[in-house]
């Protein structure tokens, strides 16, 4: 008999499970975080906020973009793509799957060691603030290297809140982690969809860079200090991961969905 083609809707289901799993996960920090933030002054907690916010300001502008998909594999995630769009046997899916998996995998473990070593490195020199540009445009860069893997542009304000909605979502917790994955879902279906929606670029910019302050503030501040700002490379090795991952989920979820709809 022969092969049938391979099922999206199957595919789907398993990610949906992969997703709840994760929904149900908290963030964990370094333990020196615990208790830091509260002895940590106002004036420093709003310098922070600020600096995140200057920092998505350069960053997640028109030229920041550009400067980061310098460093993208473009023409491999392209590959990937083709991959993806391809009909395949259940053989040649097991095949294929394996082969992605391996690749998503790997990159995934380069941006993440990126993220721990700038950290960790300008921790040992006593710098915390300055790095925040740069720990943000790796953090972006891993959100634009799945969109292109799944083959989703981040150039339009309404894809950019999208890119943010998951950025909120990898670093939130409880329930305001599944209610920024809903809002995410509900965008990504009206986009596909081709669905009249209103964003504020704005609004979810200040609420990305606040998130981001909230959870890296005491190992920031700590990262300010000789020696012990190491504790910085913890975490942003803990960070990156986690938007690696719900990154990468996020967008092949909507990937598949978008294929069971026929879109």
């Amino acid at each position: 008999m022969k092969d049938m083609p391979v099922s999206y809707s199957r595919l789907l289901n398993r990610l949906e499970r992969q997703e709840v799993r994760l929904l149900r996960g908290g963030f964990s920090w370094p333990p020196i975080q615990s208790g830091l933030e509260e002895k940590i002054p106002p004036k420093v907690r709003q310098t922070l906020e600020a600096a995140f916010y200057k920092a998505f300001q350069t960053v997640f502008g028109p030229g920041g973009v550009k400067l980061v998909e310098k460093t993208i594999p473009v023409e491999r995630l392209n590959l990937e793509q083709r991959l993806w769009e391809k009909e395949l046997t259940p053989k040649e899916e097991r095949a294929i799957l394996r082969q992605m998996e391996r690749g998503r995998r790997k990159g995934q473990i380069g941006e993440v060691f990126a993220a721990g070593t700038e950290g960790a490195a300008l921790g040992l020199l006593g710098v915390g603030l300055p790095d925040i540009p740069v720990f943000l445009a790796l953090l972006l860069r891993s959100l634009y290297q799945s969109a292109c893997r799944y083959g989703f542009s981040y150039e339009s304000d309404e894809e950019r809140t999208y890119v943010l909605l998951l950025l909120q979502g990898a670093l939130a917790q409880g329930e305001e982690r599944r209610s920024l994955s809903l809002r995410a879902d509900q965008l990504g279906r009206a986009l596909d969809h081709g669905w009249p929606v209103s964003v504020n670029l704005g609004e979810e910019t200040r609420a990305a860079a606040s998130l981001l302050a909230q959870k890296l503030l005491a190992v920031k501040f700590v990262q300010g200090l000789p020696v012990v700002g190491v504790v910085g490379g913890a975490a942003n090795f803990s960070t990156a991961g986690r938007v690696s991952q719900w990154g990468g989920l996020k967008y092949k979820k909507r990937f598949l969905e978008r294929k069971v709809r026929g879109l």
